[in-house]
């Protein structure tokens, strides 16, 4: 657990920021909310260019988007977590060199 931390929680607030936006638009009566969907074209920006490009025929409401946007993001949001907490682990052994890590010398 304690190993992947950073990617759990950024996962776990992209997972959040989808669910609480998709449940505010489908309570919404106003059609533009859908609108709000775009947030996640800057949030999960690389992967949401395969997300926001659809082909011209596609005729779908942007509320569609939210099950390719919560795969794609977590996918990219726990590479980038599993990234930071490579880095944040190896700045921490660096620094702190091998103190307090476990080995199992038997």
């Amino acid at each position: 657990m304690k190993r992947f931390l950073i990617p759990l929680v950024l996962v776990l607030v992209h997972a959040a920021l989808v669910i609480l936006i998709g449940t505010l638009i489908a309570s919404s009566p106003d059609p533009e909310s859908e609108m709000a969907w775009v947030l996640f074209f800057f949030i999960d920006f690389p992967a949401s260019l395969c997300i926001f490009a659809p082909p011209p025929t596609f005729s779908s409401t942007l509320s569609s988007f939210a099950v390719p946007i919560l795969f794609l993001g977590t996918i990219q949001w726990g590479l980038i977590g599993i990234v930071l907490q490579a880095v944040v682990s190896w700045l921490w052994r660096s620094w702190h060199g091998d103190k307090g890590v476990e080995h199992d010398d038997q």
